[in-house]
This record gives C-alpha cells, structure tokens and sequence, in this order.
C-alpha cells in the first residue's frame, strides 16, 4: 500500500467519508478557478483566517452596523442583501460558504437570501473562543427523513 492510500484510509477511519470527500473537493475547486464563493456577513469584528476563505470573498458590511432604529437596521440590511443579491447572480455558484460575523438576524437574512436565489444550502463558518468552525449540515436528510447520516463539523 502506498503511502497517499495509507493516509487516505486513515483519514476516512478518524473523521468519516463525508469529511474527507468535503476535503478532497476542496482541493480540487481552488479558488479562482471555481464557482466558489464566500460571503462574510460583517467583516472586521475578527480576523477570518485565509483557510477559511475560499474561492471569491465578498464582504455583506463591514465595521458597526447602525442598529439605533429599526429604519437604520432596515437601511443597512438592505444595502447589504442587495450587495450579496448583485453577486449571487453574477453567475451559477457551486459552494458557498458563509461567515457568521455581526448581527445574528442580519446573517440569518443573508443566509436566507442565499438559499433562495441559488437553492444552495451554505457552509458555515463559525466563530467560538479564538476558533473557527466549518459547519455543513445535510438538510435534505431532514426532508427524507434519513436521519442516520451526520452532518460534518470541522
């Protein structure tokens, strides 16, 4: 057995084939020379480490947020979905990811937006504690009712 197979089937024992295959594709869709595409909801709050940018970046908003009136939220809400809208339909997508920075209820519009203009579930990217975590979860499963596969975390 050679080593690049040793290596292989080790990693499939510890973290599973969906976790590898997620990997794999990585990296053969290197950016820029994919449909990938990574949107952080607001940048700037935390340094987004490089291996978690993938493909083309776009930033939703960046610095504070105006979040005095419910008219400032609205405003700015909608000067950042437009700004990810514009992108989405800039061309057909084949991952995104999504770095869940900022306000809560502006990264879940977002997230939304995205699904519903592509029929793409994201990848999200979390921080906690000085981390960040790649969170794909598998929501068709959920639809078919087939819980037994596990979404991956990375």
């Amino acid at each position: 057995m050679n080593e690049i197979q040793k290596i292989l089937d080790m990693a499939l024992s510890t973290v599973g084939p969906e976790r590898v295959s997620s990997a794999l594709e990585a990296l053969l869709f290197q950016p820029g020379k994919t449909n990938t595409l990574t949107v952080i909801c607001n940048e700037g709050i935390h340094s987004i480490p490089e291996n978690h940018l993938h493909g083309e970046v776009l930033s939703a908003t960046i610095g504070n947020i105006d979040l005095q009136s419910i008219d400032a939220i609205l405003m700015s809400y909608d000067v950042a979905l437009k700004k990810v809208a514009n992108k989405l339909k800039e061309k057909s997508w084949h991952k995104i990811y999504l770095v869940t920075t900022g306000p809560v209820t502006l990264c879940l519009q977002i997230k939304m937006l995205i699904y519903h203009i592509t029929r793409l579930s994201t990848v999200d990217i979390h921080y906690q504690k000085g981390r960040y975590f790649e969170i794909d979860m598998d929501y068709r499963s959920y639809l078919l009712n087939e819980y037994n596969s596990p979404s991956t975390l990375a």
